[in-house]
């Protein structure tokens, strides 16, 4: 199957396992890849391997971020769904940025004024990141979107002498920053609801939220999608044919000899 949409798209190379990109981080210049795999699904009970790499390059600079992480996803009832999850996630900065190539739409010019570069940036992290998530299903088109995720823990790997200019911090909506070890969920932050409407093919996700870094929330609340292909629908397509043309069949065939 093939989702196409404003905020994420996906492609089913194999069964359970589909490969994406968001495409408004690449249009700002943050090029980025999303992976997941369903190994497991029992009755209401489902699990996912997740992973994304997210980077933003310049000819004296790069910072990257990557992930992986589990989710478990419960139908507790016929209108309710569950959903936890945790990821580790690695973050690194090096070189000089030039804040002035950076999208508007990541930074601010007031946040540029205040930063120059003089020596060249070298800090890397990592740390661990909850998510909880809740649909709540009004019919079969309608449902309503709870979700919230937190940063846990980090931990400074280098430069640990390094300060992070803010317009940087803010290009990654889901950075480890902040002293060594367990971090108050307030640190680094986003919580948001959202209404989804489910057409045949059409998809349509309308929400508002808050967190720090600000706006980190938007990804997951806003979106318009439209699927299609899939061995299911494959399946339908070829059964419909095969239907149309034994009927064809038997209009054009003669009438068997009655004994």
């Amino acid at each position: 199957e093939v989702k196409l949409g404003l905020s994420n798209m996906q492609i089913g190379l194999l069964p359970r396992t589909q490969i994406g990109t968001i495409v408004p981080l690449d249009a700002f210049g943050l090029w980025n890849a999303n992976a997941k795999v369903n190994p497991l699904r029992l009755g209401p009970v489902d699990v996912a391997l997740q992973g994304d790499f997210l980077t933003l390059r310049q000819s004296d600079f790069a910072a990257t971020q990557t992930s992986a992480g589990l989710t478990v996803s419960v139908v507790a009832t016929p209108k309710l769904g569950l959903h936890l999850g945790a990821r580790y996630r690695m973050f690194g900065v090096e070189g000089s940025p030039v804040f002035a190539e950076i999208s508007p739409l990541l930074v601010t010019a007031d946040q540029l004024s205040g930063y120059v570069i003089t020596e060249p940036l070298l800090y890397s992290s990592d740390g661990v990141q909850l998510h909880l998530a809740s649909d709540v299903r009004l019919n079969r088109r309608d449902s309503i979107l709870i979700m919230a995720r937190s940063t846990l823990w980090s931990r400074t790997t280098s430069g640990e002498d390094t300060e992070l200019p803010q317009p940087v911090e803010d290009a990654f909506g889901n950075y480890v920053t902040g002293e060594d070890g367990w971090q108050s969920p307030l640190d680094a932050y986003s919580a948001s609801l959202a209404y989804q409407m489910d057409l045949k093919r059409l998809s349509l996700r309308l929400g508002f939220g808050f967190g720090r870094p600000r706006f980190n929330w938007a990804l997951s609340s806003f979106e318009l999608s439209y699927r299609f292909g899939g061995k299911t629908k494959r399946d339908e397509r070829v059964q419909r044919r095969t239907w149309r043309q034994n009927r064809a069949d038997q209009k054009k065939s003669p009438e068997a000899p009655e004994e």
